[in-house]
């Protein structure tokens, strides 16, 4: 995703925004507080307590050399997504998301669909019931925090992360080579088993109450 920038007319993707001369101001901290809900949190809360941005415990920083030896091939990078949501609360967003050509698994990625027969008699049962509700849930917090069976491991470079993260998480002694490395614990969008391990676990709990 890129951002609109009105006085240029030009769409700017993370990059450019961060060498804006007044969009700077607003990303980099966007992306510090993306990274810190990845991590431990950042800042301090508005009492003097807490952290600004809670943090999911997802991502942990980690040194290069605490990578075992035979997961180095499948090191990955991040991708960072910009996009203005004006019905937001905080309406400039920056999602950081799991790319590249080592994002691999080696178990089963894949989860069962709902035919298109049943979905048309779910939504027409629907429909043909004056009384009836149609409701929808979000179970994003749920996708994000599920446990993966096995860690993953992704690289973003110093100079990519905005100084305030830097300085909270003293990245500059972690870093190697010019990159900062973290391992992910938990589901993140791009990890492909993300889907089918938090699948399964939905299927136990709807099942457990007798959906």
């Amino acid at each position: 995703m890129a951002v609109y920038d009105e006085d240029s007319g030009q769409m700017l993707e993370y990059q450019q925004l961060i060498k804006h001369p007044c969009l700077s101001k607003i990303w980099s901290p966007s992306y510090s507080n993306d990274m810190g809900s990845l991590c431990q949190g950042i800042g301090v809360g508005p009492d003097g307590t807490g952290k600004c941005v809670d943090g999911t415990d997802t991502f942990h920083v980690i040194r290069f050399e605490d990578i075992p030896k035979d997961r180095l091939k499948e090191v990955c990078y991040t991708s960072v997504q910009c996009v203005v949501r004006p019905q937001k609360s905080d309406p400039n967003r920056t999602r950081i998301t799991i790319a590249g050509n080592r994002v691999c698994y080696p178990g089963n990625v894949g989860t069962p669909t709902a035919l298109l027969k049943l979905v048309k008699v779910m939504l027409n049962s629907v429909l043909l019931r004056r009384s009836a509700k149609f409701n929808c849930y979000d179970v994003s917090n749920f996708y994000l925090g599920m446990l993966l069976d096995r860690p993953k491991y992704v690289k973003i470079k110093l100079s990519d992360i905005p100084q305030e993260f830097i300085d909270e998480y003293n990245l500059t002694k972690y870093a190697h080579d010019g990159w900062v490395y973290f391992e992910i614990r938990k589901g993140v969008y791009g990890l492909p088993q993300s889907d089918k391990l938090v699948n399964d676990q939905l299927l136990v709990r709807l099942e457990k109450e007798e959906y």
